[in-house]
């Protein structure tokens, strides 16, 4: 099997060794379900992995120890999809190494989760380690507080970067970068 959807089942939990046995797996869909936390090792082994779409869930309960391990082992991921849950919810603590070990990783959406909460000095690092990041998906949460100096650092690794989609983030004025990537507000 390389292809797995299970959006729209409702699902408010998965075992932690729900996917073993699916190491052929390419594509997983587990958009609009009712996942507010995941086990912190639910995607061991499935390093073929190219697309995980958690979009829609209400994910706000990931323990840093959890968030830590939830991608590691997935270096073949291209998209990731984590749009509209509650990750501002999340403690900053959580956001330090949030995305180390996705060095492939080419597509993230983080549109909708009011990440307006976040401190600033998390903004700094939050990206460190994605150099293959093409596009780069922030809409729909409020980003007016963040400085030309916090964006400068945030997408200071990005080398890569083509896209920087914005829409209703409350900015008054396109962050620097806009003007060699393709912005969208």
């Amino acid at each position: 099997m390389q292809e797995l959807g299970l959006s729209y089942n409702s699902l408010g939990e998965l075992p932690a060794e729900v996917f073993s046995g699916l190491g052929r797996l390419q594509e997983l869909d587990l958009h609009y379900n009712s996942l507010s936390e995941l086990p912190d090792e639910v995607f061991a082994g499935l390093s073929k992995l190219q697309e995980l779409d958690l979009s829609r869930n209400t994910l706000s309960e990931l323990p840093a120890e959890a968030w830590a391990n939830l991608f590691a082992g997935l270096s073949n991921l291209h998209e990731l999809n984590l749009g509209f849950n509650k990750l501002g919810e999340l403690p900053p603590k959580v956001w330090s190494k949030s995305f180390a070990g996705l060095s492939h990783l080419q597509e993230l959406y983080l549109s909708g989760n009011d990440l307006s909460k976040l401190p600033l000095e998390v903004w700094d690092h939050l990206f460190a380690g994605l150099g293959s990041l093409q596009e780069l998906w922030l809409s729909d949460n409020d980003l007016s507080e963040l400085h030309d100096e916090v964006w400068t650092n945030m997408l200071s690794e990005l080398d890569q970067l083509q896209k920087l989609v914005l829409f209703d983030t409350g900015l008054n004025e396109l962050p620097a970068i806009c003007s060699k990537v393709k912005c969208l507000n």
